[in-house]
């Protein structure tokens, strides 16, 4: 770029700012000449009692003396759902203003925008966000998933035993039955001779009827399935640490993300709670004041 193009660039900038701090302040007249932030007409959180709010603040404060009015109060701009504010003779000055609701949500929209463009492995720690696991969503993705795992996968969590037997075995049974019940009823009636091999044959039919029994052949049985996955359910029920322990070898935050077990507005409620609003909104010094104001507590904290 040319040395003159950059300097009309510089120039056009400069002018864009001194003309929007012009625009302010031709506006912050206008309502002074409509008295638009009287007491009377202003409500709970809107411009006008933010505005207020700082007034009263910087007027405790000592930062400005009696020849000042609310109306030297210059709005400039928005930071989420708070109110940027500056005072007429030091535009680049500038404090956020809102109700303590407007604080908490814009701290919580704040730190939303970096997690979206930075994620939540990056801003928060391992031990922060397993201890912010959504337990009754965990409890929902393990029967879930072991529903998936078991149904699908039968061989791999029962035991040979839990199978059915297939219609074959089962009719070779009912066969080998009628047959043990007429050899019985011959046995009744049959002399010494022929009862000692007319029980070797009952005994026969009898072995083989369990080894058909020891040995189904069939699938696996509904009562059998669901009963694992009750055991296992029960086995971690409330435990994702445990059970992501056991099953996958790891128990962290990219496992979670992994598994769509991270409840990320949970997650910055939390930080929000714990380092307080300031820490993701104030630009300055991380500080806050409180002040109150016509039944309303408004946080006020320095921006610029």
């Amino acid at each position: 770029m040319k040395r003159n193009e950059l300097i009309g660039l510089i120039r056009e900038s400069i002018g864009n700012v001194l003309l929007k701090e012009d625009m302010e302040l031709s506006w912050a007249k206008d309502r002074r000449d409509r008295d638009d932030w009287n007491e009377k007409k202003i409500h709970s959180g809107d411009l006008g009692s933010q505005a207020h709010a700082l007034f009263k603040h910087l007027r405790d404060e000592g930062d400005i003396d009696e020849s000042y009015d609310v109306y030297d109060i210059i709005p400039m701009g928005d930071h989420y759902d708070m109110s940027i504010f500056a005072v007429k003779d030091d535009l680049d000055t500038q404090w956020i203003v809102g109700t303590e609701y407007q604080t908490h949500e814009s701290a919580v929209d704040s730190l939303k925008d970096m997690v979206d463009s930075e994620g939540v492995g990056n801003l928060f720690s391992d031990d922060f966000i397993t201890g912010s696991v959504n337990i009754a969503e965990f409890n929902r993705y393990l029967r879930e998933m072991l529903d998936d795992m078991i149904y699908q996968d039968p061989e791999g969590w029962l035991s040979e035993e839990d199978r059915e037997l297939t219609d074959k075995q089962q009719d070779f049974i009912k066969y080998l039955n009628i047959k043990k019940e007429r050899l019985e009823t011959k046995l009744q009636s049959a002399d010494s001779e022929d009862e000692e091999e007319i029980q070797d044959q009952i005994t026969e039919i009898e072995e083989k009827i369990s080894e058909i029994e020891s040995d189904p052949q069939g699938e696996y049985s509904e009562e059998a399935i669901e009963n694992q996955i009750n055991e296992m359910y029960r086995n971690y029920e409330g435990d994702p640490e445990g059970y992501f322990n056991d099953h996958f070898g790891e128990y962290n935050a990219d496992v979670l993300e992994r598994h769509g077990l991270i409840d990320v507005r949970d997650m910055i409620e939390e930080a929000v709670d714990t380092d307080g609003p300031a820490h993701f909104l104030s630009n300055y010094d991380g500080g806050s004041d409180r002040v109150f104001y016509e039944g309303d507590d408004y946080i006020i904290m320095r921006y610029s």
